[in-house]
């Protein structure tokens, strides 16, 4: 083995002493360059990784907006006019509480702002035409049923007074319609009356109803009782208004029943039928009609429109009764129920306001007078009247008699008394 020479190896030394600091530099350089890579790399898989989800929060948007504008917003549109149809939340419960969702809830609510607002001017100016409409009617309706009162004066032919008394009836049945009419397009009932008994208003309601024959009035008062002058009318409307309904859904052979009670917050004028009753939307429509702080547009009555219970609920939102409808009496239909509170009553003396002839009398008789109600509204307690309660003796029974003409006339003038309007001949109040 050969020995390095000692020059050489200085000279290597010196190489490695020179050579040194810059391969530690390029040593340094290196490592450094490698931890960068490596950072690179976990960036580029982080930026992969958030792309990745941006296209899946993008993707997931996009199916939530097409959901909204093939789903929702039809349900929606469809809701406004049905309130009972449902409509549908988030496609995605991982978007609640998102931007996306605020900026649904906020298209829908400019949505429903908008429908709102357009629905209020079709509204409004569809109750102005209706109003004038029937208004100009009505006017004709009133001078033709003083023509016909005229002419009840005058005719003493039994045919022809018979033709007139029909007449009569078609008249007051189109004022009945004509009355709901303006009353859901935003107006009065355009009568005004005294106070009234209640007899008196059941006998003006089945005036004004078609196949009125089928009807039976019962009163089971106490005592006289009316309503104030204000209220007469609305009563009269509404109470036609249900006996009509009542008598269209059940059979032609059948029996209305309306009954007026005493009761301890006021009057219930109930009316009973023996149809089929109210189905599970028919009973939802007539508690919508009816609900004391709901006022129904014109865009929910259906078609053909339902007018009736509808103008009962307004009128009975503003007049201060209450109207409820409910299904499966005794009889296997439906019950409609007025109750007239206390405030709304007021006694009336026989005597000088004496109840109209066609007015049903009292059903049950009190064996000793019953005074009439005390100041502040407060009634009196019911008493037993059981064992003085006595059959009406054949004996004081009035025999039939023929009516002259004179008296046939005399009696429809009295019976017209309860059902004619007091107006002008422009339908205002006097």
């Amino acid at each position: 083995m050969t020995a390095i020479p000692d020059a050489a190896l200085a000279a290597l030394l010196l190489v490695v002493l020179v050579l040194a600091p810059a391969l530690g530099v390029t040593l340094r350089r290196l490592r450094r360059s490698r931890a960068q890579e490596t950072e690179a790399q976990r960036q580029i898989t982080r930026m992969q990784t958030d792309h990745q989800a941006a296209m899946a929060q993008w993707v997931l948007e996009q199916e939530e907006a097409a959901f909204f504008v093939d789903v929702r917003l039809p349900a929606r549109a469809k809701a406004l006019e049905h309130p009972q149809v449902a409509v549908p939340g988030l496609r995605d419960p991982r978007l609640r509480g998102s931007p996306v969702e605020e900026r649904i809830d906020q298209i829908e609510r400019l949505l429903d702002e908008a429908v709102r607002t357009a629905r209020s001017r079709v509204e409004s100016a569809a109750e102005t035409v209706v109003r004038e409409a029937a208004r100009s009617v009505q006017t004709l309706a009133y001078q033709v049923q003083e023509e016909l009162a005229g002419l009840h004066e005058k005719i003493d032919d039994p045919w022809l007074a018979g033709r007139l008394f029909v007449l009569d009836e078609l008249n007051e049945q189109q004022l009945q319609r004509l009355q709901a009419l303006a009353v859901l397009s935003g107006t009065w009932p355009g009568l005004s009356r005294q106070d009234s008994h209640l007899p008196d208003i059941l006998a003006a309601a089945q005036s004004r109803v078609r196949d009125s024959g089928r009807i039976q009035l019962v009163n089971l008062l106490d005592f006289p009782l009316g309503v104030e002058g204000r209220v007469v009318e609305p009563v009269v409307i509404t109470l036609a208004e249900l006996a009509a309904n009542a008598l269209y859904y059940s059979r032609g052979t059948l029996a209305v029943q309306v009954t007026l009670h005493q009761v301890a917050s006021g009057v219930c004028i109930v009316v009973d039928d023996a149809g089929l009753g109210l189905h599970g939307d028919d009973l939802a429509f007539a508690d919508r009609m009816l609900h004391p702080h709901y006022r129904a547009p014109a865009s929910e009555l259906g078609d053909p429109p339902r007018i009736g219970l509808a103008a009962c609920g307004r009128l009975a939102r503003e007049y201060g009764f209450t109207v409820t409808v409910r299904t499966g009496n005794s009889y296997g239909g439906a019950t409609a129920t007025i109750l007239v509170p206390q405030a709304l009553l007021v006694s009336i003396d026989p005597a000088q306001q004496p109840p109209s002839p066609s007015a049903p009398t009292p059903a049950r008789a009190s064996a000793e007078p019953v005074p009439p109600p005390a100041e502040g509204g407060v009634y009196p307690q019911r008493r037993s009247r059981r064992r003085g309660e006595q059959p009406p003796s054949p004996a004081t029974t009035p025999a039939a008699a023929v009516a002259t003409p004179e008296q046939s006339a005399n009696s429809w003038s009295q019976f017209q008394q309860g059902t004619r309007r007091d107006t002008d001949p422009q339908g205002e109040q006097r």
